[in-house]
């Protein structure tokens, strides 16, 4: 069995415990971390007034009245709308966060959440635009980036990709849990950037990806993720 490159896997439930409770809701983020979670993953977006919020779709409102969130006043998104303040406030102090950039224009506000919080330093941004990623590792030294896409958007290689992710200090890729091999995940690791899998749901996949090195696994199916990981070294439930 290969190793990561970081100690045990990170284990980041997507968008909380989202197969048990609604996703994005305190109450998913909050059981995943007692399930044993690592961290947590989150769609962040930006209302029309400059709330940062976290949502699956970006679009607010019931049957009747949907709109999207940056077309959307706070007030409007209903009593149940997390903002990322709340998530930081519950549990950045003891998880990491990986933060799926769908506004990339929120960014100030995020990092000045992060700052004021003093949790920077757990904050994972994703983007899939590599150059995107790279304007902003000027804005704060601590912050780690990940760049999301398929082997499909790589036409010179899984190679090519890791060497630019280091010339430009992005952290980490992250593919879908069935695109990653070994090779891939040991190219990276040449250039000293992580593998984040995607998605698996099932223990197998996990198994696999885990056997293969990688570094963090993004999964709703946050018990199966954490037992998985315990058989191969990781964290237990506490």
């Amino acid at each position: 069995m290969f190793e990561p490159i970081a100690g045990p896997a990170r284990l980041f439930a997507k968008a909380g415990a989202s197969t048990v409770e609604a996703p994005h809701s305190l109450e998913a983020f909050r059981l995943a971390s007692r399930l044993g979670a690592t961290g947590v993953q989150a769609n962040v977006w930006m209302t029309a007034d400059g709330v940062v919020v976290l949502d699956d779709s970006g679009i607010a409102g019931g049957r009747l009245r949907r709109r999207r969130v940056s077309d959307s006043a706070f007030a409007d998104m209903g009593s149940r709308a997390v903002t990322l303040e709340d998530l930081i406030e519950d549990l950045a102090a003891e998880h990491d966060l990986m933060l799926d950039m769908r506004a990339p224009d929120a960014i100030e506000k995020v990092l000045s959440l992060a700052t004021k919080s003093g949790v920077a330093d757990r904050l994972w941004l994703v983007h899939n635009d590599v150059s995107i990623l790279e304007s902003w590792r000027s804005l704060e030294p601590q912050l780690k980036l990940v760049n999301s896409v398929r082997s499909t958007d790589l036409p010179r290689g899984h190679e090519q990709h890791a060497a630019r992710l280091r010339s430009l200090d992005v952290d980490a890729v992250a593919l879908s849990f069935d695109e990653w091999t070994a090779g891939h995940v040991a190219v990276y690791h040449r250039f000293t950037r992580m593998s984040f899998a995607l998605g698996p749901q099932h223990e197998r996949q996990m198994n696999a990806v885990l056997e293969m090195g990688i570094d963090g696994i993004v999964s709703a199916y946050v018990e199966q993720m954490v037992d998985s990981a315990m058989n191969h070294g990781g964290p237990d439930r506490g």
